[in-house]
């Protein structure tokens, strides 16, 4: 870090503190902008920036601003994800907007409940906290009441146009499953688990891909070329082949997503055969005669 960054996150902690005082003195809308100035002076590599973040919440929160405080919070969490405060001031502020005072149960967005009772769950899994302990109970109360509401809604316009309601319900059954799935990839997994989320979702496309595109793929090239097709790509519907470049490309990825230079990269795919060669690949990952075959070259993914 340079002198400039280093003057940029002392002039920020300072606006820190002066806002940390101001709050102290309930003067919340001078704190909101102190520590504004601290987000806005401060680095990307500021190991404090997520506590202005945190700070400013809490002072939107005090002025009844639960979108703006909701939006810091996440942003908080996103840049600390074991800080305890940051999750639950995000639970409580989506409390405050999607279920305090709404009693229209019908009308709450189930997503939204279940993204709150995942800020809070989280919150208790970092320590004790008995706001959030209270307010999760709450929550948890009022997504019973609210799935029982909407069922017995379900079920009364059933007996008008039972497949529409089908439907319906199916429909919004998957909308409650990808929200509250994208919400747990975003916030309710580490940065580790969510590299073996994406190395999982990438196997599943890849198989698919490679069976519904890849052997598509092959029947056409033995139909424009013959049997030289076979001949020059023979290895192209090889499970070994293509899992171990699989195998490499998630490699790659591990390595980019832990910060390795572009030098790196280079090397690694080179290592692993997928730069590319003009000799055809023997064995794959464990030979073409079994183990003591050893490790060939696969054809390359690049050129």
């Amino acid at each position: 870090m340079g002198a400039d960054d280093d003057d940029r996150d002392k002039a920020a902690t300072e606006a820190k503190q002066r806002g940390i005082d101001l709050y102290v003195k309930m003067k919340y809308k001078e704190a909101e902008r102190a520590f504004t100035e601290a987000i806005e002076i401060s680095t990307e590599k500021d190991l404090n920036r997520h506590l202005y973040y945190s700070n400013r919440s809490a002072c939107f929160m005090q002025q009844s601003k639960y979108a703006e405080a909701a939006a810091d919070a996440r942003k908080t969490t996103e840049l600390s994800r074991a800080f305890q405060k940051g999750w639950s001031r995000l639970g409580m502020c989506l409390y405050k907007i999607h279920l305090e005072g709404r009693d229209d149960l019908r009308a709450i967005d189930v997503g939204n409940v279940e993204q709150c009772k995942t800020a809070l769950e989280k919150c208790l899994s970092l320590g004790a906290n008995e706001e959030a302990k209270d307010t999760l109970r709450k929550v948890q109360e009022k997504l019973r009441s609210i799935k029982e509401a909407q069922r017995e809604q379900q079920q009364q316009r059933r007996g008008n146009n039972n497949s529409n309601n089908n439907s319906s319900s199916v429909f919004s059954k998957v909308g409650e499953f990808l929200s509250t799935a994208r919400y747990q990839y975003s916030y309710g997994l580490s940065d580790t688990g969510r590299i073996i989320v994406n190395c999982i979702v990438a196997a599943l496309v890849f198989f698919l891909l490679r069976n519904w595109i890849g052997l598509g793929a092959r029947r056409a090239g033995r139909q424009v070329y013959g049997n030289g097709f076979d001949d020059d790509f023979g290895d192209f519907d090889d499970n070994t082949f293509t899992f171990g470049t699989f195998i490499g490309w998630m490699v790659l990825y591990i390595a980019w997503k832990n910060g390795a230079s572009p030098f790196t990269l280079y090397m690694l795919a080179q290592n692993l055969g997928l730069l590319g060669n003009n000799n055809r690949r023997r064995g794959g990952y464990y030979g073409g005669g079994g183990y003591g075959g050893g490790y060939g070259r696969r054809r390359g993914m690049f050129f």
